[in-house]
């Protein structure tokens, strides 16, 4: 009898596995619903704490303006953010192809190291518009060279570009990301499934628990975002890396289920 329940428990397991292998796909513009996009402007607050129940610091607003644009005489998606704190700490405008959401131009400001400079993909080309070591330079056209092997996304827009994605229950998206400077990776987002939030004038939001857990070798961690099911709007996004926590909050949305 006790042979016979391990059979059944190994069939079991290997069901289990089998159905998710089965649910894990690769994502393509074919799977990414464009059409959920968001126009207009959003805005998050962004703030980190040493434990859940530290209080907040660092304070920031993050505004985020989507539009419609012709670039290269074709059809793009245009993202502008800006980051503050008393003053402007980072800011980005990015444009994506409207038919698969693939780069066309890259652009961010950092006030900590002052570095501002251009990617332009289309041309294949990169300007340094501020002062950068010639071994970041070589370092970054090289990442940038090898992103065009593969389809990617722009890593720098995932609070546009994760409500897209389509959500089931245990599912697990295989995703080609690219964030300039760095190099583009394949990452796995796992749906590890659903949750309420409550908007500011009480209403449940009940969302889809996105997972992306954080490689060791970048510290550890993980990264939760929280996306409504009816409206597919990213309103809240739980972050550890190391030991500290940082969530994004879009505005009228609470960080805690009250």
């Amino acid at each position: 009898m006790k042979l016979f329940f391990l059979i059944l428990l190994f069939i079991t397991s290997s069901l289990s596995v089998s159905a998710q292998i089965r649910d894990t796909i690769s994502i393509s513009a074919k799977n990414l619903e464009t059409k959920l996009i968001k126009k207009g402007r959003h805005s998050y607050i962004v703030y980190f704490k040493d434990s859940v129940q530290a209080p907040s610091k660092n304070i920031q607003i993050v505004k985020i303006n989507i539009t419609d644009k012709i670039y290269n005489n074709n059809k793009a998606i245009a993202i502008e953010q800006s980051w503050e704190r008393d003053t402007i700490i980072h800011s980005a405008n990015t444009i994506l192809k409207h038919s698969d959401l693939s780069t066309l131009y890259h652009e961010y400001f950092w006030k900590g190291n002052k570095s501002n400079i251009i990617y332009d993909f289309v041309n294949k080309n990169i300007i340094f518009n501020s002062k950068t070591a010639d071994s970041i330079k070589v370092k970054t056209k090289e990442n940038f060279i090898k992103s065009f092997k593969n389809y990617n996304l722009n890593w720098h827009s995932d609070l546009v570009i994760l409500p897209l994605l389509p959500f089931k229950e245990n599912r697990v998206f295989k995703i080609n990301f690219y964030d300039p400077p760095s190099e583009s990776m394949e990452v796995y987002y796992s749906v590890i499934g659903s949750d309420f939030l409550t908007s500011s004038l009480g209403k449940k939001i009940e969302c889809w628990v996105l997972e992306f857990v954080v490689p060791k070798k970048y510290g550890g961690g993980y990264q939760h975002f929280w996306i409504s099911k009816k409206n597919r709007e990213l309103l809240k996004e739980e972050d550890l890396f190391g030991k500290i926590y940082r969530y994004k909050l879009k505005l009228n949305v609470s960080e805690k289920n009250m």
